[in-house]
């Protein structure tokens, strides 16, 4: 298949988004298909790593998501996309590139939307009712997903709002690099003695956040958990990674306590904290999967987060679900790192649990969806269309 990924939200710091389509494209790669892509230009150079080829489109600052871009030209993606002749769009967004999925139905190119967000939370995090949320969430998703041949959702949270909404859709889990993200060998073979040696709460007790430093992530609660275990007398710190337009707001709640920020770090120092940390922190309360918390498992590092969201699908047994405060969070913390058996056997299960999510299935499931969207389309679109299509494709190959 010829496989066109078309996305926001990408950019040089990005995180779940940019991860996603770059290990989906490396997987169609390898097994045989063609790739490209469409992304927001942010007038400065950078490296993705894609083996797609990529096209960077005219953009505008996304209001009220500072570093992130919204593609505006829509006659530089047309001309991209008809260049390219793909059998199937991959369409990672609802707002400025909804368009495409009449655009491509009407050319006889199948599509498939991509929902990386919950509508209603995200809205709730900024202060929307929800009941105002439901329903803008619900306009959206009527209006966004009907032209698509096959909506995907990463996890059954993001698609029980699509489904409350009438639209269908299909659930394919994120992955993780297994390369990058992986225990260190001592931690296993101290797991396999079920725990011998320094407890995992040794001091200090280190504490990690990884997200974007922005509303809907939440890190002050981060901040907040680290204090409550200072004020109850642990030694404790806690180092943040990730960088957002909050973060002098985040720094200063900080202000007297042992909290470094690092700011944005690529994938492999990432993975090294990971396994350097006692517990990693996931206090956003909207994810739609949850992407750093699922690469802490596979670093064998337990996971504290929230009950809402997905995050308790993708966390599980390989850490602690709880309410979303400080005081629950940090008893979550000391319940994971005081008695080293309990400790090294949450390990185990963290590592167990990353091993069934990997990006070879996802990029597979995706695969499947992708040839389901391509027979629909072609089950509705006239031979005469059809083998124009397939001639523009030749001539693009």
């Amino acid at each position: 298949m010829r496989i066109m990924q078309i996305a926001n939200f990408v950019s040089p710091t990005s995180g779940g988004i940019r991860t996603a389509l770059g290990h989906w494209a490396q997987q169609y790669g390898d097994r045989g298909h063609d790739i490209a892509a469409v992304i927001p230009d942010h007038g400065t150079p950078w490296v993705w790593d894609t083996p797609a080829d990529v096209t960077l489109a005219r953009s505008r600052q996304a209001p009220g998501a500072p570093g992130y871009r919204l593609v505006t030209a829509r006659a530089e993606v047309a001309d991209a996309v008809t260049r390219f002749a793909p059998d199937v769009l991959e369409i990672s967004d609802r707002t400025t590139l909804r368009w495409l999925a009449r655009w491509a139905r009407s050319r006889g190119i199948a599509s498939v939307l991509v929902s990386h967000e919950s509508v209603t939370d995200v809205a709730r995090t900024y202060g929307v009712p929800r009941p105002v949320a439901a329903t803008l969430a619900s306009g959206i998703h009527r209006g966004g997903a009907l032209p698509f041949d096959a909506v995907v959702a990463p996890s059954r949270f993001a698609a029980r709002e699509l489904r409350l909404a009438g639209v269908r859709a299909r659930v394919v889990p994120l992955g993780v690099d297994r390369a990058t993200f992986h225990p260190a060998p001592l931690d296993v073979k101290a797991d396999a003695d079920a725990g011998a040696g320094q407890p995992t709460g040794a001091s200090p007790l280190r504490l990690l956040h990884v997200g974007r430093l922005s509303q809907e992530k939440y890190p002050f609660l981060s901040v907040k958990t680290l204090i409550e275990l200072v004020l109850w007398g642990v030694d404790a710190e806690l180092v943040v990674v990730g960088d957002g337009p909050h973060r002098e707001r985040v720094q200063r709640a900080a202000a007297g306590f042992p909290v470094t920020f690092l700011g944005h770090l690529d994938a492999e120092e990432v993975g090294e904290h990971m396994r350097a940390s006692d517990v990693v922190l996931a206090p956003a309360p909207a994810e739609t999967f949850g992407l750093a918390a699922l690469e802490a498992l596979a670093c064998g590092t337990p996971v504290v987060c929230g009950t809402t969201g997905a995050l308790p699908e993708v966390v599980g047994d390989g850490g602690r679900v709880v309410p979303a405060s400080p005081t629950a969070f940090a008893n979550a913390v000391l319940a994971l790192t005081r008695d080293p058996a309990v400790a090294a056997r949450v390990r185990a299960r963290a590592r167990d649990r990353a091993a069934r999510l990997t990006w070879e299935a996802s990029a597979g499931a995706m695969l499947e969806v992708h040839r389901d969207a391509v027979e629909t389309c072609r089950a509705r679109t006239p031979r005469v269309a059809r083998v124009a299509r397939a001639g523009r494709a030749l001539g693009a190959a």
